[in-house]
Parts: C-alpha cells; structure tokens; sequence
C-alpha cells in the first residue's frame, strides 16, 4: 500500500482499485469494531460499581474498615441511604448562595468512573489498532484471487475458478460482514464498521473483479 493509497483509504474511507500489468488490486480500510468492545464493556460495570460503591463507603463509613468481601458488600449496601441522603438534601433544601451538602464522596466516585472510561476507551481503541489487521487487499492475479486481511495474517490464496460469489451477511452485533464463497466454504474478507451500504459497495467491487467488469472510477 502506497502513501498516496493510505491516505485515501485510512483517512478518505475510500476504496481504492489499483491495476499493475495481468494484477487488479483492490485496497481499503476496514478496523474490526468488534475488537475491545468486551474489555470496554467490563470497564464500564467497573465504573458504575465505583459509582454506587465509593459514596457509600464514605457516607456509611464504620469505625473499622471491612475485612474481607462479605464485610465490603454488606458495607456498600448498608451505606448506600447514607450515599442518597446529601442527594436528597441538595434537591429539595439547597439554595444558590448557601454552601452545599458535603458531597466530596460523589464527586471522588464520578471522578474516578470518568477517568476510568476515558483510560478504557483509549485502550480499547489502542488494542484494537494493535491486534487488529485493517489494512485489506484483495488481489486478482492470473487465475487466483488473493484476500490479505492486513499486517498480521497470512494472505488467503483461492484459485479463480472456485469462487462461487461475494455475499453480505448481517452479523449479532449490527456489524455487516463481506463473505467470499468458493468450494464450498464461506472466507470472511472484512467486517464493515460503516453499515450496509459499503459493505454492498465491496462486494460489487470484489464481483467487478471476478467477472471482470471493472468500474473505471474508485469510489
């Protein structure tokens, strides 16, 4: 992939046909979304935990500290109507000029969640870009079809001839998928963060280069 080609895939989203003697390229950018949504998913249930635990540890704060996991719970759940009471307080007594409730224990809590999420969200995105192989090319070469899926996989090589069509699936996630059918067996080619519409717009490419009606214009 050339700097010019990463440039429009990467940064313009486009779909880029390159053509070099016999060879027909098809290059793009397609980030698996799916990647870290499960790390991302387990770091917000953390967060919403230091949401209702933190306040009521402060407000419901005993003399000694809890001593093991039993003794936390039942400390969070009993200090939680102690958490609500400066809540309470603030929603129907306060009034602008008079110092509020002490309400240190929810700001540490929302505090700590938000920095958490960002930290998590970053990381999740850094994972991905990591472990991930956006870089896609698709290859039609003589008489085989090459799928690279990126950096990090090895290029699938199928022959030509027994590939039986491109089709476009609907995955749990809401995520689309490009598949390419030959000898009997389904290859995934990319998972499209940008909905159905480009995932219909590869397969017409990877189709185009099949039966060799090639559009003249990238997208």
């Amino acid at each position: 992939m050339t700097f010019k080609n990463l440039i429009q895939t990467r940064i313009m989203g486009r779909l880029v046909i390159v053509r070099e003697d016999d060879a027909v390229r098809l290059e793009g950018h397609f980030p698996n979304p799916e990647i870290g949504r499960r790390y991302f998913a387990g770091v917000m249930i953390l967060a919403l935990l230091i949401i209702v635990s933190a306040p009521a540890l402060y407000y419901g704060a005993s003399g000694t500290p809890p001593q093991n996991l039993g003794e936390l719970a039942k400390a969070i759940i009993t200090g939680i109507p102690a958490a609500l009471a400066p809540l309470v307080e603030l929603a129907r007594t306060w009034v602008p000029g008079e110092p509020p409730p002490d309400l240190d224990g929810w700001g540490f809590a929302l505090g700590v969640a938000f920095m958490l999420l960002m930290f998590g969200g970053v990381t999740a995105h850094l994972w991905r870009d990591l472990t991930d192989s956006p870089y896609l090319a698709v290859e039609r070469r003589d008489d085989t079809l090459i799928i690279d899926s990126g950096l990090h996989r090895t290029p699938v090589v199928i022959p030509r001839g027994e590939c039986r069509g491109v089709h476009v699936a609907r995955r749990r996630s809401g995520y689309y998928e490009v598949l390419l059918q030959h000898a009997g067996t389904l290859t995934p080619v990319a998972i499209v963060l940008d909905g159905e519409r480009r995932a219909l717009l590869l397969k017409a490419k990877i189709d185009a280069m099949l039966t060799d009606d090639q559009e003249r214009k990238p997208s």
